[in-house]
């Protein structure tokens, strides 16, 4: 089951869908009864605290899958101790780390001549092998 999300966005009370082509700042005033220019720097300021660069580091847990072909997806998980990539299998309801982050630091670290982590692995992404024995 994929679910598809459809952005909101709340602006001082009033919530507009963010889709191609709907309602801009100014009609959204307007269906809110407020006037134009009726934004003060205090409102500004009380929004910024809900930017994503001021709540990233309140959120542990976010989740963009890579869906494999059964009903699993892997996902990159950021906590306080580093990275980790998480294999999800949503049949069961169970999670496990997708593959031995240590053994892939060692790896890394001999093949680049460097030292790497396995909380802290120089990629953003990969893929899975047709077996899922080994990732590129």
């Amino acid at each position: 089951m994929h679910r598809v999300y459809i952005p909101i966005l709340v602006i001082l009370g009033t919530t507009v869908a963010v889709a191609a082509g709907t309602t801009s700042l100014p009609a959204a005033q307007q269906a809110s009864g407020g006037a134009a220019g009726a934004v003060t720097a205090s409102d500004y300021q009380r929004a910024e605290k809900f930017l994503a660069y001021n709540t990233t580091s309140l959120l542990f847990h976010r989740v963009r899958p890579a869906w494999l072909p059964d009903d699993r997806f892997w996902y990159r998980h950021t906590g306080p101790e580093g990275i980790e990539f998480v294999l999800f299998d949503a049949t069961r309801g169970t999670h496990q780390s997708a593959f031995d982050h240590a053994k892939v630091a060692a790896a890394l670290s001999v093949a680049a001549g460097k030292t790497y982590e396995a909380a802290h692995l120089p990629f953003m992404t990969f893929a899975f092998s047709t077996d899922q024995q080994s990732i590129s």
